[in-house]
């Protein structure tokens, strides 16, 4: 997960403590982009949910399903490009 405050709420805190199998993760501050979900996500945005001028929910919802049905068509896993070294340096 993020390190998204939501997630630290004493009561989310609560409930995955009620669920023993489930151990939280946080990656680190400044790291999201190395996150893939976030890239997945991001696709998604930049791909259907900027482009068009959705007027419901439904329209929407559609689009983001019509969009992830086509993208399983062909799916590509997600490689990073850069080296540490060069994700590193841009932190600077």
């Amino acid at each position: 997960m993020d390190n998204n405050g939501t997630y630290k709420s004493p009561s989310v805190q609560v409930g995955f403590a009620g669920h023993p199998r489930i151990h939280v993760r946080f990656t680190p501050t400044l790291a999201s982009g190395l996150n893939q979900v976030e890239h997945w996500f991001a696709l998604i945005s930049q791909r259907q949910v900027k482009r068009g001028a959705l007027r419901s929910t439904i329209q929407h919802e559609r689009g983001i399903r019509e969009y992830v049905n086509t993208y399983n068509e062909d799916p590509r896993p997600f490689i990073c490009t850069k080296t540490a070294d060069a994700i590193l340096a841009s932190l600077v």
